[in-house]
């Protein structure tokens, strides 16, 4: 079950530094929610690309301000589209990867020791001894993968 780390959460609160700390715990409830797949996940999945829209549900549903919705909409986007990547690359029997990180993408510095480095789509990298992460799995990580296709 995917948590938020602190390195996390201190990326979150940089992003939504002007909320309240009723509208944190209401952006870190939806951020737990999407990553766990459920909550809004399918909602957000639904919407696909179109933001504008998806920050429009947010902002309904939640009560947060315009400017926090759409924020937290791109941030959302982000975190589903990861998913459905890794997906749709199992599907097509694409097995590894290669970590692609530039630093004006992601705000965590950590990922720059990743980069080029080979892993397994379905796993993720080891960041640690028994910890393991893909690309795009944290809030605020914009890292790519560069498949590898078997010849």
């Amino acid at each position: 079950m995917p948590t938020i780390s602190n390195e996390e959460r201190d990326v979150i609160h940089d992003i939504f530094k002007k909320l309240t700390e009723d509208e944190l715990v209401i952006v870190m409830t939806l951020i737990h929610q999407v990553k766990n797949k459920t909550g809004a996940y399918h909602e957000i999945k639904g919407f696909g690309p179109d933001l504008h829209s998806s920050s429009l549900f947010l902002a309904n549903s939640s009560g947060l301000p315009k400017k926090a919705s759409e924020a937290l909409s791109s941030e959302l986007w982000h975190l589903v589209k990861a998913d459905i990547d890794r997906e749709r690359q199992n599907k097509a029997g694409i097995k590894y990867g290669t970590w692609i990180y530039e630093s004006y993408l992601c705000k965590y510095p950590a990922h720059a020791k990743l980069k080029n480095k080979k892993f397994p789509l379905s796993k993720g990298v080891r960041v640690g001894l028994f910890k393991r992460i893909n690309t795009g799995q944290l809030v605020g990580c914009r890292c790519m993968a560069k498949i590898v296709i078997p010849w």
